[in-house]
């Protein structure tokens, strides 16, 4: 009696890109955004926070180890530092749902939505107002969501956060390429297995963004076909 033979498992040469993205940081302006409550806070410190004070202390994601490093060398009084910490984090998301998305980046992803192109999200945000900040992107597609627990180094997603946002969309890292904010990010993407386009801010700009496949100004013009074309299934011979 015959047997049916089971089918094969679908080859990654076979499956379509995904195109992944930190939603606080690549689809919106979250450097400008924490830096715009970090110096308010400071402030009533009798502290004028700087661009160059914010890019040297990594306080785009503020940690409180990151706080706690960066009052002490500045010789402010930590004092309270729990209650700060705790406030950022209740600012944020509702700061910047006040923002609107970057242009350019809403661009290519209206446009690989339209493309049926999968969609994932990286975010440091609350649930409810993770799926605000998803809403206001109005993509009318569903867009897979991961948080950054309380292990991500430095607030930045690991390797292991972005290989477990390409399990939980059915995929593969070779199958991803990654909107990267900065030089941390951009290398935990690559340690993933995935491509990276790094979309630095005015935060991070500065730094190495060597291992990058493309590196593109937050106001460049981002060309979808170019960017899917990373993860182009490879001839087989």
């Amino acid at each position: 009696m015959p047997t049916t033979q089971p089918k094969a498992a679908k080859s990654v040469k076979d499956a379509r890109p995904c195109l992944v993205f930190e939603l606080d940081a690549i689809a919106f302006n979250g450097g400008q955004t924490m830096y715009e409550i970090l110096a308010k806070l400071f402030k009533t410190r009798n502290f004028q926070l700087t661009p160059e004070v914010f890019i040297r202390f990594n306080l785009s994601r503020p940690t409180p180890r990151a706080l706690n490093r960066m009052l002490t060398a500045m010789e402010i009084n930590p004092g309270g530092l729990e209650a700060m910490s705790a406030e950022i984090a209740q600012q944020f998301p509702k700061k910047l749902a006040q923002t609107k998305p970057v242009p350019a980046v809403m661009k290519l992803l209206a446009e690989a939505a339209r493309q049926g192109i999968p969609l994932g999200a990286l975010t440091a945000c609350p649930e409810d107002q993770a799926q605000d900040l998803v809403k206001a992107l109005a993509l009318k597609v569903e867009i897979a969501l991961g948080h950054l627990s309380a292990a991500n180094q430095n607030g930045r997603p690991r390797a292991e956060t972005w290989i477990k946002l390409a399990r939980q969309m059915q995929a593969t890292p070779a199958q991803c390429i990654a909107l990267t904010n900065c030089a941390g990010t951009t290398q935990a993407a690559i340690a993933a297995g995935m491509h990276a386009v790094a979309i630095p801010d005015a935060f991070s700009a500065y730094q190495d963004l060597g291992g990058a496949d493309m590196v593109f100004e937050k106001t460049a013009t981002l060309p979808l076909a170019e960017i899917l074309a990373l993860a182009a299934p490879v001839a087989r011979k």
